[in-house]
């Protein structure tokens, strides 16, 4: 049986509040007619329609920061089949269901925002791993790594509508919560593997390959395999093959420009180690131009197109001209920092891939000395604990490491540590991070003759370094 809606209070002005509508009506908080793929209210006000699609914004971290206490929800005065319940001022009505399924606090709130289909569905181990999702690990995702230092306790609502939505969504984010919580260990290989299961029949199903929350699912499956150290970019693919079927023949809307953005990061050749699949050059066909910071990277856009443009053969020239953006302090040494490890990086893959590079090995030294410098600085500067950009760091110190003949070993210490907190200071439980200074340490114990993504390869690591 589903719930009945909620019904919502007498506005004051006129207008209700929605939740579904676009993001340039939710942000005026007005009403939207949701038309798609502009809403009408904006058309008649000469407005740019941000169009409906989820934000999802990206970043990788191994343990909880915060947790947002919900004290203005209250538990139901009575065990009557139909209870009143406030969240935010907003009467709810209760479906008709017997409140055994509703334990406590935790599972009022999910039968609230996921209704009672998909409440049903779930055990309860899966209603505490998803609020927890909801609580926390969500917002590892959420928050925006260039400038949210504290998150923004309203996306709860939000990560749950979008599990409410869409039982691919659902699953990974279960998955991704469980992959992300140490305690949960003994679950992941069962979840992970049900999630590669899920997308892929969602990718051969001529519905589910139409729901608007599918390639946000796919996405969502990347930073599983990510936070695992197991192959994302066969993920990329599938979610590529949907935009462009959805996309590439029609006009650019909001919602097609927000997933080219999300494929095009995750695909940067700069950011991925023993890469098993071709790169799928997304940004480079269909995000180059743009203007100030890329919200998923926390890095400039000017600079992403550098990046994304390896195959070019000025590129070395080009990047190390780069002028840089304006910015907070902090953010300029680590943008500085990226960019000579987007050098160093590119340079390798130009030489493994046989296309023209800076042969002289001694040139890249300095570029290796300058980055180490800059993180020595910004280690101090920058709290792991917090939502600060420190997933930032991984690519310079990845891109440092890769340079043996560069380092001594206080500086392969340095960077051992420096991943090492990244991680909690708990490798062990973290593949991801573990992965990336195994492959570091397998590197330095070589003969010099291998490079990073070969080391990568050999020990079957397909890592993004985000």
């Amino acid at each position: 049986m589903s719930p009945p809606q909620a019904k919502s209070p007498t506005p004051k002005s006129g207008v209700t509040r929605t939740r579904t509508g676009c993001w340039t009506c939710r942000g005026r908080r007005k009403k939207c007619d949701e038309t798609r793929p502009s809403c009408m209210a904006c058309q008649g006000l000469n407005l740019q329609c941000e169009g409906y699609g989820l934000r999802l914004k990206w970043a990788i971290r191994g343990q909880p920061c915060v947790t947002i206490r919900h004290a203005n929800l209250r538990k139901p005065k009575s065990k009557s089949p139909e209870v009143k319940l406030e969240a935010d001022g907003t009467p709810v009505s209760w479906p008709n269901v017997s409140l055994g399924d509703c334990e406590d606090e935790k599972d009022q709130i999910l039968l609230q925002y996921l209704g009672y289909d998909t409440f049903a569905s779930l055990s309860k181990f899966e209603r505490d791993v998803l609020y927890d999702f909801a609580d926390w690990g969500a917002l590892t995702l959420f928050a925006k790594p260039a400038t949210e230092s504290k998150p923004d306790p309203g996306r709860f609502k939000e990560s749950l509508t979008y599990c409410a939505q869409s039982r691919l969504m659902l699953l990974n984010s279960l998955t991704y919560q469980i992959t992300c919580d140490p305690k949960h260990s003994m679950h992941v290989d069962r979840y992970y593997g049900r999630s590669i299961k899920g997308f892929r029949q969602a990718l051969s199903d001529p519905v589910c390959f139409q729901e608007e929350m599918t390639p946000y699912a796919g996405i969502l499956l990347c930073s599983i395999s990510m936070n695992r150290a197991m192959p994302f970019s066969i993920h990329l693919n599938g979610i590529a093959s949907i935009f462009h079927q959805r996309f590439v023949l029609h006009s650019s809307t909001e919602t097609s420009r927000e997933l080219a953005g999300l494929i095009g990061v995750l695909d940067l050749p700069t950011h991925s180690l023993g890469r098993q699949n071709g790169h799928l050059h997304m940004w480079h066909d269909h995000c180059m131009g743009q203007t100030g910071v890329e919200e998923v990277s926390g890095l400039p856009c000017s600079l992403l197109d550098l990046f994304a443009s390896m195959m070019d053969d000025d590129i070395e020239d080009r990047l190390s001209q780069w002028p840089g953006e304006p910015g907070e302090p902090v953010m300029c040494k680590i943008w500085e920092a990226t960019q000579l490890a987007g050098l160093i990086r590119i340079r390798d893959l130009r030489l493994d891939q046989g296309l023209p590079a800076q042969p002289d090995r001694n040139a890249i030294v300095p570029a290796v000395r300058q980055v180490l410098d800059l993180l020595q600085g910004l280690r101090v500067r920058l709290d792991p604990s917090t939502f600060a950009s420190t997933e930032s760091l991984l690519l310079p110190l990845a891109a440092a490491g890769s340079q043996t003949s560069a380092l001594i070993e206080s500086d392969r210490t340095f960077i051992r540590e420096c991943v090492n907190s990244l991680a909690g200071h708990s490798l062990s439980s973290y593949p991801y991070y573990e992965g990336v200074v195994s492959v570091l340490e397998t590197l330095w114990a070589s003969d010099g003759c291998k490079t990073l993504d070969s080391v990568s390869r050999d020990m079957g690591f397909e890592l993004g370094l985000f």
